[in-house]
């Protein structure tokens, strides 16, 4: 009986933690192209920038995913490896910057954010669409738009 409930309970801890790490539980939530006086980057400068949320009730790394503009090239910027704070928790967000210098760090984009665009989060095998949001031409300065997670 003992091995039984200790055979239950490894695979209820195997099951949660597979799902604790799908990145298909995460959206690009919200973006903000001209920003103008909203966030700061980590070098105090209004930049670009993409929220992306995790939905889930467990925490989801997002290291070797990708963002790209482009739908022919799906790995244009992809998210460092190695940094632990790529692992986003329950219901928790996670912002990137998208001037198009990835050289700042982890969370930087190596393309620029443009009105007009689909912006795409494409998982870490380089061809799975995670999530994708479009960017209307002219949204006025200093203003995002988002999008809301619905319940899992």
């Amino acid at each position: 009986m003992m091995k039984r409930i200790l055979a239950v309970s490894i695979l209820i801890l195997a099951v949660a933690s597979l799902h604790a790490q799908n990145v298909i539980d995460l959206i690009i939530s919200e973006v903000m192209v001209d920003n103008v006086s909203s966030v700061t980057d980590d070098f105090g400068e209004h930049t670009p920038w993409i929220e992306v949320l995790n939905t889930s009730q467990g925490t989801v790394n997002i290291a070797g995913c990708f963002f790209s503009d482009d739908p022919d090239n799906l790995t244009k910027s992809q998210i460092v490896k190695g940094d632990l704070r790529t692992k986003i928790g329950p219901r928790q967000v996670a912002l990137f910057f998208a001037d198009g210098n990835a050289s700042k760090g982890t969370f930087y984009l190596n393309f620029p954010l443009r009105e007009g665009s689909t912006l795409y989060l494409v998982s870490n095998d380089g061809r799975t669409v995670i999530d994708s949001i479009d960017i209307p031409v002219g949204i006025p300065a200093g203003q995002s738009i988002s999008k809301f997670a619905t319940d899992n």
